[in-house]
């Protein structure tokens, strides 16, 4: 099958049987590639199949004025502590040489991971980051995050915040 990336429009031959369990990465941009909904899947059966296709790929574009949450990023240890990054778009790169968020931190990559807000689901994403992605203390490569989650990457902390928009 062909899957082209919502991002830069580059597409990608996939073999639909090796999907990983994360999911797939653009090899141009490195942003997440739309995945098949769990019907058109042939052949997986079990919990996956239904995890497949689940999320749409976030555009990028602004969050609605009319969210009723506050979603923000607050970098709790690191060379940037301190610092607090409102989320205001459904898709948010952190990285220390590219994206929506830099980090002066030298042990996070360029473009390290990315944050995607669909609906009322968040989702951490590893982005081949060197030296990996970690949600409270675990490795991870594609996540759901939830209030209060603590986010290491290289050395910088940053704990996600949920609030409504009036607190």
């Amino acid at each position: 099958m062909i899957i082209q990336c919502g991002h830069c429009g580059t597409k990608h031959k996939v073999n639909e049987a090796r999907i990983p369990r994360g999911g797939l990465q653009c090899q141009k941009c490195q942003g997440p590639l739309p995945l098949p909904q769990a019907s058109e899947t042939r052949g997986r059966g079990g919990p996956e199949a239904t995890m497949v296709g689940r999320l749409p790929t976030p555009s990028g574009a602004p969050l609605s004025a009319a969210s009723a949450l506050r979603l923000s990023l607050v970098i709790q240890s690191g060379p940037d502590q301190g610092k607090t990054y409102p989320i205001k778009k459904d898709r948010v790169i952190i990285g220390r040489k590219t994206g929506d968020l830099l980090l002066s931190d030298p042990e996070v990559s360029g473009s390290h991971a990315s944050l995607d807000v669909v609906g009322n689901t968040y989702v951490l994403r590893d982005l081949r980051s060197t030296n990996g992605t970690y949600l409270n203390g675990s490795k991870v490569t594609e996540t759901e995050l939830k209030h209060l989650d603590e986010i290491a990457l290289g050395k910088t902390t940053l704990i996600f915040t949920v609030s409504h928009a009036g607190d």
